[in-house]
């Protein structure tokens, strides 16, 4: 992300359903302690290099549900969702844009964090947006009018309404990330939708 940040960022996403209560490491440092399911931190920031990321239970360090390792530059901003469940756990790396347009635009992107459904296609106030999206897939964004919108998310198969998002503002010049998150068919966590507004919305070099 040249020009825009100096140091690298990082935010936490607890989206694994059957995980119960979580904390974040990153090189053995406690970050982020004790989130529910559902809870994202906001963005704070990192050592660049070689960095070791810990999703851990609760706050027991030696309790490790999964470890990254991964290299981080200067002005690297990005998420770490902890996402899946028992045989399909992982820590996803989501990093955030480059650079801005220059479109008065709104624009969001789609996490598909759901472990237990093929996939789905997403709906803006009845208009369909984006088609098929996949288990730990994320979409490029998508460029809409700044307006108030619901987001529909349903089954690709059955055209089932799975989650039904409610009034969201989008506004201008701002970059969003909805992800979709819990359990469709199996025990667990119900599937709900976590709105967050990404770093590029904000303005200047640090977060």
């Amino acid at each position: 992300m040249p020009n825009q940040f100096i140091y690298p960022y990082v935010r936490f996403l607890n989206a694994s359903p059957d995980n119960g209560r979580v904390s974040f490491y990153v090189n053995d440092q406690e970050f982020f302690v004790d989130f529910p399911f559902g809870q994202i931190s906001g963005y704070k920031q990192i050592p660049a290099g070689e960095v070791t990321f810990r999703a851990v239970w609760n706050d027991g360090g030696e309790n490790i549900i999964y470890t990254l390792q991964a290299n981080i530059e200067n002005g690297d901003v990005l998420t770490l969702a902890l996402a899946g469940e028992q045989t399909s756990r992982t820590l996803l790396r989501i990093d955030d844009v480059a650079e801005k347009n220059n479109f008065r635009a709104a624009n969001i992107r789609i996490a598909n964090l759901v472990s237990d459904f093929d996939g789905f296609d997403i709906y803006a106030n009845g208009f369909p947006i984006l088609e098929d999206i996949e288990f730990l897939e994320v979409s490029d964004y998508i460029m809409l009018r700044p307006n108030m919108y619901t987001f529909k998310i349903l089954s690709e198969d059955t055209d089932n309404v799975i989650l039904n998002t409610g009034n969201q503002d989008l506004q201008a010049r701002k970059y969003y990330t909805l992800f979709i998150i819990g359990a469709a068919e199996s025990e667990g966590e119900p599937v709900k939708a976590i709105f967050a507004t990404d770093a590029m919305s904000y303005e200047g070099q640090y977060l």
